[in-house]
């Protein structure tokens, strides 16, 4: 009989190693994928903190463009009021030196 409870002791020995050795493989397997998970978590952040510096140049230069853009339009307003202007006084002197040949 004891010969009996030993071979089945020696037996849930072998069932609960087994099942240890497994409980180690599939930690095993799980921290490998945590870590591969946290890896490329780490690289998806680094990506967003990217595209987000590039957004947030890209405004930067997109409103220098924008007050560009405005003080070149406000130039080339003054450019065709002096233009105009020009061309006013232009007009006025050889209408008066018209006036002038034909007296």
């Amino acid at each position: 009989m004891l010969y009996i409870i030993l071979i089945f002791a020696c037996l849930v020995k072998k069932i609960i190693c087994n099942i240890l050795m497994t409980i180690i493989i599939i930690n095993y397997r799980l921290e490998k994928e945590n870590s591969e998970l946290r890896r490329q978590r780490d690289i998806a952040t680094d990506e967003a903190s990217a595209l987000q510096l590039q957004v947030e140049r890209r405004d930067t230069e997109i409103e220098r463009m924008r007050t560009e853009l405005s003080s070149l339009s406000n130039q080339l307003q003054t450019a065709i009021a002096s233009k105009c202007q020009t061309l006013a006084d232009t007009e006025e002197i050889r209408s008066r030196e018209m006036t002038l040949d034909f007296k």
